[in-house]
């Protein structure tokens, strides 16, 4: 049997600082729909322990899954190193839902009618924007306009990189003690560092952090 649709995605392509991190390398989902049934006689079993029947029919799907992406993906079957398949039994393991569902409700016409599915809340002008249900971008604005002030940023006291003491580090957001305690290690050694950038080259730095971190801080 066909599947009914596969959704291919490039999560890798989304994050600037991965091809910097990774190069060379690119991550790669595709999903698609299955009946919760087709999996019900291993429901019982244990995550990573359903035996091998199960894991045999997933390496099937996996494969069929494959060819199709192969189709309108071809550079991928060539530099694939890895690939792993999570199934309504994954699903209901990680997310605790009932028979493996995806993406919240079911797509039908009565979902709207719900009184509850609202983006309007009992918050006088507060509406949820990532409600299922669109709600009109220009009454939002308005409301926001008529409830809400925009006032300016706080300042932030920068610290100063060349200068802080450990306990001075670890007030900033994502440094710890031990990231605090390799900077101070690091600055001496080079006798003060000469740009914000040489944190990256200091053993455990959160990378990825970096933009937020160097908000609160100066070279000197």
């Amino acid at each position: 049997k066909e599947f009914p649709v596969i959704y291919v995605s490039f999560p890798s392509a989304k994050d600037p600082a991965y091809m910097k991190e990774n190069p060379g390398h690119s991550t790669m989902e595709a999903i698609t729909i299955l009946p919760f049934e087709d999996f019900e006689k291993w429901k019982n079993e244990p995550w990573k322990n359903r035996g091998e029947e199960y894991e045999m029919q997933k390496e099937k799907i996996s494969q069929r899954i494959l060819d199709k992406v192969y189709l309108h993906v071809p550079s991928a079957k060539n530099a694939l190193d890895y690939y792993e398949l999570s199934t309504p039994l994954s699903v209901k393991s990680m997310a605790n839902y009932k028979k493996g569902e995806l993406y919240g409700l079911d797509h039908t016409p009565s979902r709207f009618h719900q009184k509850w599915l609202r983006p309007r809340t009992d918050i006088k002008n507060l509406y949820l924007t990532v409600n299922p249900r669109k709600c009109s971008d220009s009454e939002v604005i308005e409301n926001v306009k008529l409830d809400f002030e925009v006032k300016t940023p706080r300042k932030i006291n920068k610290i100063s990189l060349n200068k802080a003491t450990r306990d001075q580090l670890v007030t900033i957001i994502y440094i710890d003690y031990e990231v605090a305690h390799n900077i101070i290690e690091q600055r001496t050694l080079r006798d003060g560092f000469s740009s914000l950038e040489d944190l990256k080259k200091v053993k455990g730095f959160p990378l990825k952090k970096f933009d937020i971190i160097k908000l609160s801080l100066q070279l000197n």
